[in-house]
């Protein structure tokens, strides 16, 4: 059987058994590439790498394959090599089968080969070099009084932050809900600053004895998470609300240089996407002084299932600011139901019609017409196959986008270099 028919086949057989390979072949045995272009599952799915990696025998397969992630610095799809081994049913063989399969493998390709495919196994959770800092507890006050704790995961000693980000999570959650990606963030050189909102996780206590409680936060509450305005020095701001805590807190760090707050990009989940987008518009808003900017810190944001309105609050008047309808990065992620997400993708893709790139599960990667390369987009827009929202979308094992998100914080801080 010549190449190309045994990978026809085998892409034939996999899509049967149910895992999502994309890929298209070329080239001779030893020497062949793999460009996505089918309908795919994005980030979260499995292509062959070497063909002499593949076999079968009986119901038994036998392949390397690879953790796929597009990166947006090199414009193309970066595989990361792991030797897996199936049977008929698409299920992963393990214990004694995993080892009949194996001494089947060295047959085929070789102990040479078999010693380096098992050596390249890929790192998904980040660098494993260097030992993680644990997360420090910090307590913050905004001007009106409500205590904050916020949770800040270092990058370890001796590293230089590749960016700072500010993760904010969803109505009812905490940082915990959103750890997860703050600990891949971290493991990949990001200094990551968490806060627990007004009324959510430890953040309930109001001067004055006051209890916050996230159930019962209205419209003013919402919007005084976002607050930042009053007076003509922005530390001085009569109106600082709990991302304008952290942002000040950031920027002492900044001035002792163990931050970079010209680094700064926001990741909201949820309720948290649409309040980044409202306190980024206001970041946008503050005036340089004589001698230092004051605002426009910002310098990227994502947003993962943005609520477009809730209680009151809504965000429509931030998608229309200038830092988010022309001038600043955005990257825009949610699952196949999220209307909202769409919504807002939608509305993104109108105030810059020649900017965007857009993945969505089960449809061809899209660009805006014009766009020479998705390097060139400044709104990334991935919908991935999941039905869950917000924070639980950070959860779910079948929606894998960290790496997207890494590597749109690369990219966006790259061009501003």
């Amino acid at each position: 059987m010549t190449v190309s028919r045994r990978f026809q086949s085998f892409l034939s057989t996999f899509w049967e058994i149910g895992a999502s390979v994309v890929g298209e072949c070329s080239g001779g045995k030893d020497d062949f590439s793999l460009t996505p272009h089918l309908a795919m599952k994005p980030l979260d799915f499995e292509v062959i790498q070497s063909l002499l990696s593949l076999s079968r025998y009986g119901e038994k397969y036998i392949l390397r394959a690879t953790h796929f992630s597009y990166n947006i610095d090199e414009c193309r799809w970066r595989a990361r090599y792991k030797t897996l081994f199936y049977n008929s049913k698409g299920e992963r063989m393990r214990n004694s089968r995993l080892f009949l399969s194996l001494l089947l493998f060295v047959s085929i390709v070789g102990t040479q080969n078999i010693s380096v495919a098992l050596s390249q196994t890929p790192n998904l959770t980040g660098s494993a070099t260097a030992k993680l800092a644990a997360p420090e507890k910090i307590e913050l006050q905004t001007s009106d009084g409500v205590q904050l704790a916020v949770w800040y995961y270092p990058v370890p000693e001796g590293t230089k932050p590749i960016a700072t980000i500010i993760l904010l999570h969803g109505l009812e959650g905490s940082h915990e809900t959103v750890e997860t990606l703050a600990l891949f963030l971290q493991k990949n050189e990001c200094a990551v600053v968490s806060p627990d909102l007004r009324g959510h996780g430890e953040s309930t206590d109001w001067t004055g004895g006051k209890k916050l409680s996230a159930r019962d936060l209205k419209a003013r509450d919402l919007l005084a998470i976002a607050a930042s305005s009053g007076g003509r020095v922005r530390e001085q701001a009569t109106v600082q609300g709990d991302i304008e805590a952290v942002r000040n807190w950031i920027k002492e760090k900044s001035d002792a240089k163990e931050l970079d707050l010209d680094k700064l990009i926001i990741v909201g989940s949820g309720t948290g996407a649409t309040l980044g987008a409202i306190w980024t518009a206001n970041d946008w808003l503050w005036p340089p002084l004589a001698a230092r900017v004051q605002g426009r810190h910002v310098k990227g944001i994502v947003l993962i299932s943005p609520v477009f309105a809730t209680k009151g609050l809504n965000i429509s008047p931030a998608l229309l600011s200038e830092a988010i309808k022309t001038s600043l990065p955005l990257s825009v992620i949610g699952g196949i139901s999220d209307k909202d997400t769409n919504n807002v993708i939608e509305k993104l893709k109108k105030n810059r019609p020649k900017e965007w790139y857009e993945m969505r599960a089960g449809e061809e990667p899209k660009q805006a017409p014009g766009l020479d390369t998705p390097e060139h987009a400044t709104i990334f827009c991935m919908q991935v196959n999941s039905s869950l929202i917000g924070d639980k979308l950070l959860t779910d094992p079948a929606a894998q986008f960290s790496d997207w998100i890494l590597a749109f914080v690369r990219n966006v801080l790259r061009k501003k270099n």
